[in-house]
């Protein structure tokens, strides 16, 4: 074995369950961020919920068909697309003609069909670049 795979061999001996739970440096994070980190989450809030309103503006504008479910607590907007035509997973229309990456609402049950979820948590000019994406490749 080489020394370069030890550490691979290491996190691969790990149990299962240690890959999908914090570990020791994530409580410290955690807690770090609990205590000294509320300016931060206060302006974090405040930048996903401008940047609903701003989705909110630019379907209104240029998706007038669609619908935006505000997200509660999430930085994840549901869009009802089904206005557009595109089928049960507008998501891969959208990945397709529009070259705009969205989740699947199929994929969180059949009650999803027709809708996408769309993260917010990022600049407002990815959102508006998306948004015109879409407008453009229903024509």
């Amino acid at each position: 074995m080489a020394e370069s795979d030890g550490p691979a061999a290491l996190i691969a001996g790990l149990p299962e369950e240690v890959m999908f739970r914090a570990g020791q440096f994530g409580l410290i994070a955690t807690r770090e961020g609990f205590d000294h980190a509320r300016d931060w989450l206060d302006g974090t809030i405040a930048t996903i919920q401008a940047n609903v309103d701003h989705l909110e503006r630019l379907l209104a504008e240029h998706l007038p068909g669609v619908v935006l479910r505000r997200p509660a607590a999430s930085y994840l907007a549901w869009l009802d697309l089904r206005a557009l035509g595109w089928g049960d997973d507008p998501a891969a229309v959208a990945e397709q003609r529009a070259r705009v990456a969205l989740s699947s609402g199929p994929s969180f049950g059949r009650q999803g069909a027709g809708f996408v979820r769309m993260n917010l948590a990022c600049a407002p000019e990815t959102i508006t670049e998306a948004v015109q994406r879409l407008a453009a490749a229903r024509r």
